[in-house]
């Protein structure tokens, strides 16, 4: 059977069934390499002078020869096409500073009602070691009230709450009524100590960055103000023009280290827009608020509760 009934018999069965275009592909690579094993066992056969292909003659060795090269090279090159461009990312090495604004003064103010409560109670350092005392208990207290609704624990609450103090008892009567009074107290307390900790103080990190066109992706080691312990930060950026770039800043839960207890850091995000200056360091703010455009806005028109300053690392 030669090449052009074997190339009909395929398009036949392909009109009969109906196959998807990507049968019909599978099958047209599938007589590429046919095409060209055919054509490298003929070769191969006669240039050993391997059984019925001993009387191929030199003439038709060459051009067999020349027609398996040819293949090769053509089926190379269209291989390396297929492949996904080649590029080397080199991740530039930079270092940051952040100088934090008072963050405090005005916060405390804001806090009100029932949350404003709480905080006075508990926030003093002396204090949030009670205030995350409390907290265990009411999760005791809430675990062992279901499990009196099974039979045989009916007795486990009132058991329990007996070998409690007064001020034990207070907090599970103050708290375990309202769980979310309990949580937004928490939320208010944490928030608080993180800005106290940084407020007025100079974190320091290093930044990985590489760069794709205007383009900029990357991970950031970043120790905040007082902290002993670097969090990392992951960094996607893009060049506004020729002297802004804008970068954000996305930060995974976490804890703060303190007297020897750990206060939780939610996930956060934050956005700088950094201007290079003449000396070649990047220079900018870390602006809270809506509305900003980087590049764009009057950046002394909105609150910032950060500086930043960014320079390579050579």
């Amino acid at each position: 059977m030669n090449l052009f009934a074997v190339l009909s018999i395929v398009l036949l069965h392909h009109k009969e069934n109906h196959m998807e275009q990507s049968d019909l592909i599978f099958y047209y690579h599938f007589l590429v390499m046919a095409i060209i094993a055919a054509t490298a066992i003929v070769a191969l056969g006669g240039i050993l002078q391997i059984g019925i292909f001993k009387a191929v003659s030199d003439s038709y060795k060459k051009i067999l020869v020349g027609a398996l090269l040819v293949e090769l090279t053509a089926a190379f090159i269209g291989v390396y096409q297929t492949l996904p461009k080649l590029e080397f990312k080199k991740a530039e090495k930079y270092a940051m500073e952040i100088k934090y604004s008072d963050l405090i003064t005005g916060y405390v103010d804001r806090i009100q009602g029932y949350q404003r409560s709480c905080f006075d109670s508990f926030h003093e350092p002396n204090r949030l070691a009670s205030f995350f005392r409390c907290e265990g208990y009411v999760n005791t207290y809430t675990v062992l009230s279901d499990l009196t609704q099974q039979n045989g624990f009916q007795d486990a609450v009132t058991v329990w709450l007996d070998t409690l103090n007064d001020e034990k008892r207070s907090c599970i009567s103050s708290y375990d009524s309202i769980q979310a009074v309990f949580s937004e107290c928490k939320s208010v307390l944490g928030r608080y100590h993180r800005n106290k900790s940084a407020s007025n103080g100079i974190g320091k990190g290093e930044l990985y960055v590489s760069v794709d066109k205007n383009h900029y992706e990357g991970v950031a080691s970043y120790y905040f103000p007082k902290e002993t312990r670097p969090v990392i930060l992951q960094i996607s950026g893009r060049m506004i023009d020729d002297q802004h770039i804008s970068f954000r800043f996305d930060q995974s839960a976490s804890a703060i280290e303190f007297n020897s207890r750990y206060i939780p850091r939610d996930p956060a995000s934050f956005e700088v827009c950094l201007k290079q200056n003449e000396s070649g360091l990047y220079e900018g703010k870390m602006i809270i608020g809506e509305g900003f455009q980087c590049g764009e806005s009057n950046i002394d028109e909105y609150k910032s509760i950060a500086t930043v300053s960014v320079r390579e690392i050579l």
